[in-house]
């Protein structure tokens, strides 16, 4: 799937690299980058996938903010 530059308003929003639908490539809190709100942040876990915006659609980009593995991920707590 081709995907459309995303028209981005500043340099910090190119880190937003993660689309809709792409794989959650580690657990931690991602910077949800919008077009038309503010910027939040949500917890993603590793191996879910990105979702759509409910109003910019597939339009929304993502970007790592702090890796925080689950605690089901460290080697500590396996059974």
């Amino acid at each position: 799937m081709e995907r459309s530059p995303f028209p981005f308003e500043s340099s910090s929003d190119f880190n937003c690299l993660y689309f809709a639908g792409d794989p959650v490539p580690e657990t931690g809190i991602y910077e949800i980058c919008h077009q038309h709100e503010s910027k939040g942040t949500a917890v993603f876990l590793r191996f879910d996938y990105f979702p759509p915006c409910s109003c910019c659609g597939s339009d929304v980009r993502y970007r790592l903010v702090q890796a925080a593995p689950h605690l089901m991920e460290d080697p500590d707590f396996r059974t």
